[in-house]
């Protein structure tokens, strides 16, 4: 059996203020995402999101998640399509693909099932959905369990509205239910030395409890056009390949209440020959969950961990293109195999890196001992054990550490490393894993009187 590539496409967590900034200019369909969620967005009466993608002092997702979730879902749907279309143009060809949770509707956009504009409508209608038919309460807890123990937790607790909800892999599981149970579950888990964590999620997705919201969005999706997929899609909540429109409408008609069995997902393409996983979206949350839950160490790519000049993106992408790096852009990159051929550039320019900190971290040249002073700084504050805090967690999407902690915590490790404020116009919640944190408080302006 041949060896094939998995484009996958994440769903909460994956969002990055800003992402396709530069990118944009290099890539006409990708702008074209862009226009087309906008207007979308514009006949839903929604506001605009694609600013929040081209702009790098756009809001992170913990104040998105807090005042504007609609917007923070569109985000990050238009930010994997986005992904999809740089990766095709570079000459990037998946042979299926596969999205985890809220990113499945993301795959089948991008294997033709449903029309950009569509795709755009259903997330606005299930924004609506879950504002008129929400659960009381509730939240989901990330345990570091296996399914199997992590439905002993559940069965433990003995309430009906507590429910296994996504399968990552042997060391990650997810439990969703109203906040009281979850309370009780994350005190089990800790006895258990499960490392619980509980994370930024605005309700309890994929639990039984929110029937109501998902018959509400199956009644306001009748009238959306669906089709076979071009490409192979595997769905990790209907649990096999979607082969039909009729296999679509099943899948909105559960959306919200099936558990996302994301680990068998994984299983299935391997034994179906992939060995290449290329991440469609942002940060590298699903290349990390590849690389802990397959043999044989498979190939993971994640280009857009964050924001990237055309030239790194070209360099990332080299191995899997066969292209010197920056031999090609968007405009003469070969066809890929499957979905529309790439359209030539229009012609903007684009611009350099915005700011020397960018760069830095973009580099990676970061001082071993530097990252190791931020790690005991930022697990003193964070009250974790610092080997927890390894160079590839992410502070929002892994840990759920809100933009008021990350600002109030970098601060204080740039003041005790003697490094003066960075620019006003600088987002340092955009900054989410230690080496890019250090890579940047080394990067700022000694502060030599604070250092005396």
């Amino acid at each position: 059996m041949s060896t094939r590539t998995a484009f996958l496409f994440p769903g909460q967590g994956s969002y990055v203020p800003g992402l396709v900034g530069e990118l944009r200019h290099e890539h006409a369909r990708a702008r074209g995402v862009l226009e087309a969620v906008d207007a979308a967005c514009g006949d839903a009466g929604h506001e605009p999101v694609s600013h929040l993608l081209t702009d790098a002092a756009a809001p992170g997702a913990d104040e998105l998640m807090s005042q504007r979730p609609g917007d923070l879902d569109l985000a990050m749907f238009a930010a994997n399509l986005v992904c999809f279309e740089m990766l095709t143009a570079r000459g990037v060809r998946a042979d299926v693909l596969a999205g985890h949770s809220f990113g499945e509707l993301s795959a089948l956009t991008a294997a033709g099932a449903v029309s950009t504009e569509d795709a755009t409508r259903m997330v606005c209608m299930r924004v609506q959905a879950i504002r008129e038919a929400p659960p009381a309460d509730g939240g989901m807890l990330a345990v570091a369990l296996d399914a199997r123990r992590a439905a002993h937790l559940v069965g433990v607790l003995d309430d009906p509205e507590v429910a296994l909800a996504v399968d990552n892999g042997p060391e990650q599981c997810v439990v969703s239910g109203p906040d009281a149970a979850l309370a009780r579950a994350e005190q089990l888990a800790k006895a258990a030395d499960a490392s619980p964590v509980r994370l930024r999620a605005a309700m309890p997705f994929h639990n039984a409890i929110l029937r109501r919201t998902n018959s509400v969005l199956s009644e306001m999706t009748t009238d959306i056009a669906l089709s076979a997929p071009s490409l192979p899609v595997y769905s990790a909540i209907l649990g096999r390949y979607v082969e039909s429109a009729s296999d679509i409408r099943s899948l909105i008609d559960i959306h919200l209440t099936r558990p996302v069995m994301f680990y068998d997902c994984l299983l299935r393409l391997h034994s179906d020959g992939v060995r290449t996983f290329v991440e469609s979206g942002g940060h590298d949350t699903l290349s990390r969950l590849v690389k802990a839950c397959l043999p044989g160490g498979p190939t993971t790519v994640a280009p857009f961990v964050s924001r990237l000049s055309p030239g790194e993106l070209a360099q990332l992408l080299a191995p899997l293109t066969g292209d010197e790096p920056g031999s090609a852009g968007a405009e003469d990159a070969p066809a890929p195999a499957h979905g529309p051929a790439p359209v030539a550039d229009e012609g903007e320019p684009t611009a350099p890196s915005d700011t020397p900190q960018e760069a830095a971290h973009a580099e990676g040249g970061t001082d071993g001992d530097v990252i190791g002073e931020v790690r005991s700084i930022y697990a003193d504050f964070l009250d974790l054990p610092e080997e927890m805090l390894d160079e590839e967690i992410d502070l929002e999407a892994d840990l759920g550490v809100d933009s008021i902690k990350q600002i109030e915590v970098f601060d204080l490790a740039r003041r005790k490393l003697h490094r003066k404020r960075p620019p006003e116009d600088l987002r340092t919640t955009s900054y989410t894993t230690l080496p890019k944190i250090a890579a940047l408080i080394e990067d700022l302006d000694p502060d030599e009187e604070a250092a005396s």
